[in-house]
């Protein structure tokens, strides 16, 4: 099946012009694809500038989310590590949001690694920079409901290798107009209150931000996710053992996953290791309890210095200010 076929006879091809209210932009190569349509490198004619631009094949989901980008707008993209939009503008049945360029995202980064753990000052560069985005996200009263690594991206690895950004508003809601039973988030990053039916607030998207930082220390999700029945049953078997399960007779042992990844990164001292093993081990309290956990793991003086550790206003941590990364480790 041809690319036009899939989303529409009109889709635009490579080397098609697009015309938005700031510019005409020549379609490249395509980058991706999502639930509602594709995702193309564009240059903007008469300048050296690249955009993305997310092409949706369904003008309602494209209106909803450039109406959540308009939200966002109120908040800085660069100092939240939120994806800037430049403009959006309809293309025959199409929506187009022009986004800025980045990078890869973390879930091709961790393929490229063949999905090792990666270092620890890595996931505390990520860890942080997303407690940031979240926060700003919380303060303006918006769920991004599908924080995942595909969603995650980092901006640009040669000039600032652990800046990254969250991207992909399709999904964003005010947590308030959420009906119980509403489902959303894919696995294994769905929270236990969605899977469960029970209310949702902002606190479903500390609860993915915390599977995937799990999933960079040990390489692989923490949860079976072939179906809600095999995660909910991984995390009632991780409350009654304290062990992350991956399958459902399998059960890995975390001081030994601890020690495999000191071997792998030796400079990291054992308490380093340790603030971040009490957060696995941590994931398994529900709803509030996870933003404690997480801020139990960033507020550690040996893991985490540097960042700031305040008490929980809400169902999510809450930064002061963004804080520098670490730039210091080659990826």
């Amino acid at each position: 099946m041809t690319l036009s076929c899939a989303l529409g006879a009109d889709l635009p091809n490579p080397g098609h012009f697009l015309m938005g209210s700031q510019g005409l932009y020549q379609v490249g190569k395509f980058l991706g694809r999502g639930s509602y349509g594709r995702v193309a490198e564009c240059t903007k004619m008469g300048s050296n500038e690249t955009f993305a631009i997310k092409i949706v094949d369904y003008l309602r989901a494209g209106s909803e989310e450039m109406e959540a980008m308009k939200i966002i707008r109120s908040l800085n993209p660069d100092q939240n590590n939120l994806i800037k939009i430049h403009e959006c503008f309809q293309y025959k049945d199409y929506m187009c949001l022009v986004y800025e360029m980045l990078d890869e995202s973390l879930e091709d980064f961790m393929g490229k690694r063949s999905f090792h753990p990666a270092h620890l000052c890595q996931i505390r560069a990520i860890a942080q920079q997303m407690l940031v985005a979240l926060s700003g996200l919380e303060s303006i009263n918006v769920l991004h409901g599908d924080i995942k690594p595909d969603n995650i991206m980092f901006v640009d690895q040669i000039t600032n290798p652990l800046k990254l950004k969250l991207i992909d508003f399709g999904l964003a809601v005010n947590p308030q107009e959420l009906n119980i039973g509403t489902q959303m988030q894919i696995n294994p990053f769905r929270a236990p209150e969605v899977i469960l039916g029970l209310p949702l607030d902002v606190s479903i998207d500390m609860w993915s931000l915390a599977v995937v930082l799990a999933t960079l220390y040990i390489g692989d999700v923490p949860f079976s996710y072939n179906s809600d029945y095999e995660t909910i049953r991984g995390l009632v078997q991780l409350e009654a053992t304290g062990e992350v399960v991956k399958g459902l007779n399998e059960i890995p042992d975390l001081d030994a996953m601890a020690e495999f990844h000191h071997d792998t990164f030796p400079l990291y001292e054992e308490d380093d290791h340790r603030a971040f093993l009490d957060l696995l081990r941590s994931i398994r309290y529900f709803h509030i309890s996870v933003c404690v956990c997480l801020i139990t793991f960033i507020g550690n003086h040996v893991f985490m210095s540097g960042f700031i550790h305040i008490p929980v206003r809400s169902p999510s941590v809450l930064l002061q200010k963004p804080l520098s990364v670490v730039t210091s480790v080659s990826l």
